[in-house]
């Protein structure tokens, strides 16, 4: 909706310096407040479920619980998670996780 009061408070701007209108019916209308919702969280026992599950006597179970490890703690997406290497993940001091790719938004030549 804020995006759409921008597009009309900006034509009719325009309008305006164009002698078109004499007003700006979007002048001193206030864009609408953002509501941000956080979702639903896990429980700290479900958490401890959920990170218990894995058998990490076996290489899988530590390779599922160094995924959710490391989603938990550094917040990466998917596509991220799946491109790490060996040497994007440094141990020493407080650690670093360097990201090499992110969200590539792909541009239509045409346009």
């Amino acid at each position: 909706m804020n995006a759409r009061m921008r597009t009309g408070r900006t034509f009719f701007s325009f309008c305006m310096k164009k002698s078109y209108v004499d007003k700006n019916p979007f002048g001193g209308v206030p864009q609408l407040r953002k509501c941000h919702i956080i979702g639903a969280t896990f429980t700290k026992k479900q958490l401890e479920k959920l990170l218990s599950a894995p058998d990490i006597t076996q290489f899988v179970g530590l390779h599922d619980l160094a995924i959710m490890l490391t989603f938990a703690h550094v917040g990466l997406r998917l596509k991220e998670l799946c491109t790490l290497k060996v040497p994007d993940v440094i141990f020493d001091g407080n650690g670093e996780v360097i990201i090499q790719q992110t969200r590539i938004i792909m541009q239509d030549e045409n346009r």
